[in-house]
């Protein structure tokens, strides 16, 4: 696990940015966090790294939005969810472990469907504009992944 204290907006795109750049087909990364904590600008900055430059927003009412960047970035939004049988009703299942980055609001709402190798994103808030982001990797790519970006400070 890595944890960050990001101070700002531009801090947690930075970070997320990095993860991007180094991101792998197939990665998951499930964002934690109360409403407001900062998820869909994590997903905007993991978006900005793999080389998308366009406007990205929640996905709240469509569930799903897609970005194509140097690996496509597949944005859930799964709040209105109600576990993994909408998951698959959606369709969702055939995203995760592809050729995409998937990163995922809300993912407790499907509980189980992604499998046991992903990234963990936990943003928790500490005051208006300063969060904790604890980074958790399960499987080897992902450990791998998070290895890349060790050395980053904020």
């Amino acid at each position: 696990m890595i944890e960050f204290t990001s101070k700002s907006e531009i801090q947690t795109l930075n970070l997320a940015q990095q993860l991007g750049k180094h991101a792998f087909p197939g990665a998951v990364v499930l964002l934690t966090g109360n409403l407001g904590a900062g998820k869909t600008v994590f997903a905007k900055g993991l978006a900005q790294g793999l080389g998308f430059d366009g406007l990205v927003k929640s996905p709240t009412y469509n569930i799903m939005n897609i970005y194509q960047g140097t690996l496509p970035l597949i944005h859930f939004d799964l709040y209105r969810l109600n576990g993994v049988d909408d998951f698959h009703g959606i369709g969702g299942e055939e995203y995760i472990g592809s050729q995409n980055v998937c990163a995922i609001e809300w993912h407790e709402h499907a509980q189980g469907a992604f499998g046991d190798e992903y990234l963990e994103v936990e943003i928790g808030d500490i005051e208006e504009n300063e969060r904790t982001i604890n980074l958790i990797a399960k499987g080897i790519k992902h450990e791998e992944w998070l290895d890349s970006i060790h050395d980053i400070n904020n």
